[in-house]
């Protein structure tokens, strides 16, 4: 997770890379509301993982910021919004990015709107500068929901092609072993129905134990599967003639 300062024909930008590699383009180095925006993105990924940096992070970023802009006693103030708000306060991993709700950029106004579910008094009003930086708020927020997205259906993808995998090799595995079964089941069963006339099933799975070392379930699978080939018969119940 970084912020850099890129320049491109003569002129500086800012960019925000998160916590997946994702990058986003913020805007010119020159502009404060830029600083702004990276700053509550930096906060918001700070919060997931880079909890014990953040006064660290904000000394710098300040540092840095005050060598391309110019601030006066708003700006400060409102980038310390940013800075000194609650960490502590309760939190959502995926809380949208939002501009602080202080009196730069907003205020509270009285809410007509009685029908609303969660009726509330007050309501909280973007200013015309809140509503400018929440706008290219907003326009980072859909392109993490879309990266988001991306992420999950790869992630779905891997895993599905994962399980095919195993399926393909258990497959591939039922088919050997019943390769190699088949014709020692079929020499038992001429075998036996040379000195008996027919093969009893049971007998036939009891000699593939023995010989082959092959379980009951197995020698059962492949008995079903030569009668539906038609491989061998039933000339009476229980037993079995080659065809």
């Amino acid at each position: 997770m970084r912020i850099d300062v890129k320049t491109v024909k003569g002129k500086k930008y800012l960019q925000f890379v998160d916590n997946h590699g994702s990058l986003f383009h913020i805007g010119s180095a020159s502009d404060f509301d830029s600083w702004l925006i990276s700053a509550i993105m930096w906060d918001q990924q700070w919060i997931k993982e880079y909890y014990e940096k953040r006064e660290d992070f904000f000394d710098l970023f300040e540092s840095e910021m005050k060598k391309h802009v110019l601030l006066d006693d708003d700006k400060i103030e409102s980038f310390g919004s940013v800075r000194f708000q609650s960490v502590y306060s309760s939190w959502e991993a995926d809380k949208r990015l939002r501009v602080p709700k202080t009196h730069l950029f907003g205020h509270l106004e009285r809410n007509e709107n009685v029908k609303q579910r969660r009726w509330r008094q007050l309501k909280w009003c973007l200013n015309e500068w809140g509503s400018q930086v929440q706008k290219r708020l907003d326009e980072i927020s859909s392109k993490q929901r879309q990266l988001s997205r991306k992420n999950e259906v790869a992630h779905s993808l891997t895993e599905k092609e994962r399980k095919l995998k195993i399926l393909r090799e258990m497959q591939s595995k039922i088919r050997k072993i019943t390769s190699e079964s088949i014709p020692m089941v079929l020499s038992i069963i001429r075998e036996t129905e040379a000195k008996k006339g027919s093969a009893l099933i049971e007998e036939v799975i009891a000699a593939n134990a023995v010989r082959n070392k092959t379980p009951k379930e197995e020698s059962e699978r492949i008995i079903r599967q030569l009668l539906r080939e038609g491989t061998i018969y039933e000339p009476s119940e229980d037993h079995l003639k080659k065809t």
